[in-house]
């Protein structure tokens, strides 16, 4: 089902990268727009006009803060590269 959304007072800053985006791209303001979101959100269009998530967008957010670190001390050996594995 579709929506509409109207947005008002837009930064004029931003209208006129929207518009101007929306020139060099040959598309109405609507699709630029549209586009921008689903690439913003992590969504592909895929034929037949649909749009799929890609998976990775609905992971943001859910960590807390510590969790977040602890994943990130849980991958640093993965980040250094073995020269031996090269050869």
């Amino acid at each position: 089902m579709s929506s509409v959304l109207t947005i008002h007072s837009m930064d004029p800053i931003l209208s006129g990268r929207i518009s101007a985006l929306a020139r060099r791209e040959g598309k109405s303001l609507n699709q630029t727009v549209k586009d921008a979101l689903a690439e913003h959100f992590g969504l592909k269009q895929k034929r037949g006009g649909q749009l799929r998530d890609n998976g990775i967008m609905s992971l943001c957010g859910i960590l807390s803060h510590n969790d977040a670190e602890e994943l990130r001390k849980a991958q640093e050996p993965f980040r250094t590269i073995d020269p031996e594995d090269w050869k």
